[in-house]
């Protein structure tokens, strides 16, 4: 059997936000694009009562699958201990409670995979706790393999594969983020920090730095600072009308006004973290494989990821299951000085050829 192609339905994220998609919507323009499966975050995409629908909704979700040729894959969820202001952090129980909650869901709606939230799952207990109940209502868990697991360094993957092989089960797994395999930043980004105020010269500097691979991340930053004098970061900042906070929470550099450093902190959260020979390593175990992206050009090449070099090892692993369109790059459009909005029916339509002819090849 070949890959699988599907779409996450987090790339509509902002036609969700506006209301020009729900539930059908999605489905409809994920199919339109050749797409047979489909992910999606359960509190993003419109469904039903959440987060227990009732039997008349679920059968609705089924006749719109049905429609629509759509099958689930997977679903996305999050364990916010620190959930209410001025109140105590939720407790381990509470968190698995939280945990089953979502996997009942799964269940429910047919989706065979969960993903724990990032921010939770470092609590190896918490997850190891939620395998049995996974084992019971038949869903997998799917931890996700990005940036905050540095998957070049084996150590974060192999206290998993320990806790597969001990617990002796088949409901937990990985899947695969395909950011781990960009090459360079997305354009789109660079062009909103250049539209709010950064400096050309510095950032196509530290890009060059970059591109040589000579330097770990931390020695450009100095070099820059050496270079620009030690009050660039804050010069910069007065400068800038708008910076995104979750680049900022990227680098070590944690004061507002180190507004350089909320460039370079993408850069090392993204960039080169993963070889794709490494898949040959995780690919007994991998689940989900979910192609982020940032970019696409109009004869539909993804330019910051490698995309050609992991579908390759995955082919020759003879690795079936699903690739999905994950799209972020609308992201890079969110500041207060754009005038453009990316039509993100099409941008996934694109990719989705991309994964088309590269899965073909």
């Amino acid at each position: 059997m070949a890959i699988k192609r599907g779409v996450h339905f987090y790339s509509y994220m902002d036609k969700q936000f506006l209301g020009e998609y729900g539930l059908e919507e999605c489905l409809k323009a994920a199919h339109e694009t050749g797409a047979t499966g489909f992910e999606m975050l359960a509190e993003e995409t419109a469904f039903g009562t959440f987060p227990n629908p009732t039997d008349y909704e679920v059968e609705r979700w089924k006749e719109l699958l049905e429609k629509y040729e759509m099958e689930p894959i997977s679903v996305n969820g999050f364990i916010d201990p620190p959930r209410f202001r001025g109140k105590p952090d939720l407790s381990f129980e509470e968190c698995l409670e939280q945990q089953e909650t979502y996997i009942k869901l799964c269940a429910k709606l047919g989706f065979p995979i969960f993903q724990p939230g990032v921010g939770y799952y470092r609590n190896n207990q918490l997850l190891e706790e939620s395998i049995e109940i996974a084992e019971y209502y038949n869903v997998k868990l799917g931890v996700c393999l990005s940036f905050a697991l540095t998957p070049n360094s084996t150590k974060g993957i192999d206290q998993f594969i320990n806790m597969i092989e001990r617990k002796k089960t088949k409901n937990l797994g990985f899947i695969l983020d395909f950011a781990v395999f960009a090459r360079q930043l997305s354009p789109s980004l660079i062009q909103q920090f250049l539209r709010n105020g950064a400096d050309e010269e510095t950032i196509n500097y530290i890009l060059e730095e970059l591109e040589k691979g000579e330097r770990e991340l931390q020695e450009i930053s100095y070099s820059v600072k050496l270079m620009r004098g030690r009050d660039c970061y804050s010069r910069l900042k007065n400068k800038i009308d708008y910076m995104p906070s979750y680049y900022l929470s990227m680098t070590e550099y944690t004061r507002p006004e180190n507004a350089l450093a909320s460039f370079v902190g993408p850069c090392g959260a993204t960039i080169g973290l993963m070889d794709p020979e490494m898949i040959r390593y995780i690919s007994p175990y991998l689940l989900l494989c979910e192609g982020k992206f940032y970019d696409m050009t109009e004869d539909c090449v993804e330019p910051t990821v490698d995309y050609a070099g992991p579908i390759k090892v995955l082919k020759e692993c003879g690795w079936n299951g699903y690739i999905t369109s994950m799209y972020e790059g609308q992201r890079n459009f969110h500041d207060p000085k754009s005038t453009y909005s990316p039509d993100e029916a099409e941008i996934v339509a694109r990719h989705q050829k991309m994964l088309k002819r590269l899965i073909e090849e």
